[in-house]
């Protein structure tokens, strides 16, 4: 590699370069503190206006990235991905395209393995459709959390126990729901041959499982009361921290007094012995 070579080299590292801060809450609670209070104000108004969209995004944002590759699927194949099948050769499951294979863009190829990777990237059969639910309920885990954080600092009546009880619930929902589906998408792979099934299914069933969680949580308040019990335990804690710290006090307070005491009786003995055995001896009369 010549000179000219390493400096482009080096160029294209230094304009890809990133630095990454990791913060505790607490640091993070600082920096945003110590901003300016009329910018803060500002974002703060605008999270309050927006929030409610932010979180319907973050929760069901990437069921738009699976259309977008079902878009894709239906883009290169039309009618015919449901002409896709799911075959056995050799023991091995195999996704076979009917039609002009010269025609497409994506699948060009007549016959393909269900885990080659193409077909797991667009989610085609059975484990094409699990790893696209499995990646989705990764993307909801890390969205959700990036809201909860931000509301977290953004909202001035925030709690830290509204923080863990919304993320817990957040993930018990996503998981539920992830869970779900790939049940779903396993039972529709071995029920129809068509290979597009079990995305479309994976698709409809993390959706609407999705939404109904939400329900059941708004209209049972599930969450304010998993939030209502985190608190009462901190509290409990609390108390419990302080009424040991009360005891040992008390405990560390009669400890000294006992010292204190045993210290003065123990210099009055050996004061009255010391006394006793120096006493002048008076001539008897």
């Amino acid at each position: 590699m010549d000179n000219r070579e390493r400096n482009d080299l080096k160029a294209k590292i230094n304009a890809n370069s990133h630095e990454i801060y990791v913060l505790s809450l607490d640091d993070m609670e600082k920096v945003i503190e110590s901003s300016d209070s009329s910018k803060k104000s500002i974002v703060s108004n605008q999270w309050k206006k927006h929030r409610e969209k932010i979180e319907t995004t973050a929760s069901h944002g990437h069921y738009v990235k699976d259309g977008v590759s079902l878009t894709k699927l239906f883009s290169d194949l039309g009618v015919t991905v449901f002409k896709a099948y799911t075959r056995n050769y050799g023991g091995n499951p195999h996704i076979i395209f009917k039609g002009y294979a010269g025609q497409r863009k994506v699948f060009n190829a007549v016959k393909y393995g269900a885990s080659h990777p193409q077909i797991v990237k667009m989610g085609i059969g059975k484990v094409g459709a699990t790893h696209t639910a499995k990646t989705g309920g990764v993307i909801s885990i890390v969205f959700m959390s990036g809201f909860r954080v931000a509301d977290f600092f953004l909202r001035d009546n925030a709690t830290l126990s509204q923080l863990i009880g919304g993320l817990s619930m957040d993930v018990a929902k996503i998981a539920t729901s992830t869970a779900v589906s790939i049940a779903l998408g396993t039972a529709a792979a071995t029920t129809f041959t068509a290979a597009i099934v079990p995305l479309i299914v994976v698709l409809i069933a993390g959706a609407g499982v999705s939404m109904a969680l939400d329900i059941l949580d708004d209209k049972f308040k599930i969450t304010e009361k998993v939030v209502a019990a985190i608190e009462e335990m901190q509290n409990n804690l609390q108390r419990n921290l302080e009424h040991q710290k009360d005891k040992l006090t008390d405990t560390t307070g009669d400890i000294v007094d006992s010292v204190i005491d045993a210290t003065i009786e123990y210099g009055k003995s050996t004061l009255s012995n010391w006394i006793r055995s120096n006493q002048p001896q008076l001539p008897g009369f």
